[in-house]
């Protein structure tokens, strides 16, 4: 004999209303967040925090407690910065930017960030300076000029 679907619905409500209520989580910090999917999905905390980063770059939440983001327009460079009197080290952007909590990095960073010239920005917005922009447009005319002479020629050009 078949149930009615009043008689389904009445029995999942008793079933619900006899189980036990599970007490709420207590919220994660991203860090042990990181590391409880990192646990329970054998991948690397650095690499789930770098796929994060990808899909939510601006995101503060997602930041190491006191980091502070840097922007170039140059990807992948790299920049020295003094760690004593005779010993330097080298720093990277990752793409165009750079996170970092090192506070003698962000000191020198600072220092040259959204300065007339500078490459180095405190907003991932910040148009490239106009040095750096005529920069490109007479490397462009010349590279112009160049494939235009070989194309004359005669070179065979791709």
């Amino acid at each position: 004999m078949s149930k009615s679907l009043e008689e389904i619905q009445a029995e999942i409500a008793a079933q619900n209303a006899a189980a036990p209520v599970a007490e709420a989580a207590p919220k994660l910090s991203v860090p042990e967040l990181l590391a409880a999917l990192a646990a329970a999905t054998n991948i690397a905390p650095d690499v789930l925090a770098t796929a994060l980063d990808r899909a939510a770059p601006d995101t503060p939440e997602l930041l190491p407690e006191g980091a502070k983001v840097f922007y170039t327009s140059f990807p992948n460079c790299g920049i020295m910065v003094q760690r004593g009197p005779a010993s330097c080290e080298r720093i990277e952007f990752k793409g165009t930017r750079l996170v970092t909590t090192d506070p003698q990095v962000i000191e020198y960073l600072l220092a040259i960030a959204d300065k007339p010239g500078s490459t180095v920005y405190t907003k991932s917005n910040q148009h490239i300076s106009d040095e750096v922009q005529e920069v490109r447009r007479d490397l462009m005319a010349d590279a112009n000029r160049a494939h235009s002479r070989m194309v004359a020629a005669g070179e065979r050009v791709a």
